[in-house]
């Protein structure tokens, strides 16, 4: 029966896929940037996040359009175009492999399992390429792959939370979500109004 089934949706990069530390991933852009403070660079990173990353995860931009508009705003014109991806696809970390085995017993149980991430076609592709192994091992485990360049929005927006709602019909009082990201949870919360937060499975792995 639907209100008998149980899902849990884990996030990838920071729960499932831990990234390395992004402030030092960070100071390296800003070292390699044409931005003479770090309070400038910071100011240019909200905006390149927002206006080409953000469109870029929703599947809007293709990849060279990102790479323009990305290097332009971060002053990273003068990196070449192997020394931008290399660069922008170092944030993997190695696999939660503790986590992976929780995974291994729920999916043994009969848990419906659900990966869910922000993640554009590029670091895609380059995860299913590059880290073939480490990828398909994490994959399989899970029944659905909601990412967000192929659903056309991304966490916190309202539609992706019901999109997979939707999808996985199970009742929201049996749905665990897993994510590192409090506007993430925020936006799992705010996508089921009439639901006491008591009554929520919501947790945030750091």
């Amino acid at each position: 029966m639907e209100n008998e089934k149980r899902a849990v949706i884990c996030d990838v990069g920071g729960v499932l896929w831990p990234l390395i530390d992004m402030n030092l991933w960070e100071e390296a852009l800003f070292l390699d940037s044409r931005w003479p403070t770090r309070d400038e660079f910071e100011t240019a990173k909200k905006i390149a996040y927002r206006v080409a990353l953000e469109p870029f995860e929703r599947g809007e931009k293709t990849a060279g359009e990102f790479q323009i508009l990305f290097q332009g705003i971060l002053g990273l014109e003068h990196l070449d175009a192997a020394t931008f991806w290399r660069l922008y696809m170092e944030i993997l970390g190695e696999i939660n492999m503790p986590l992976l085995e929780c995974v291994r017993s729920m999916q043994e149980h009969g848990i419906i399992l659900a990966l869910l991430s922000n993640i554009d076609e590029e670091r895609l592709k380059y995860m299913m390429a590059n880290r073939r192994d480490e990828y398909t091992k994490m994959a399989n485990f899970f029944h659905y792959h909601f990412f967000s360049c192929r659903i056309g929005s991304r966490k916190p927006e309202p539609t992706v939370y019901r999109h997979v709602f939707e999808t996985l019909s199970v009742m929201p009082t049996n749905m665990y979500y897993l994510d590192d990201h409090q506007p993430n949870i925020s936006g799992m919360a705010a996508a089921i109004p009439a639901m006491p937060p008591e009554n929520m499975h919501l947790y945030r792995i750091d």
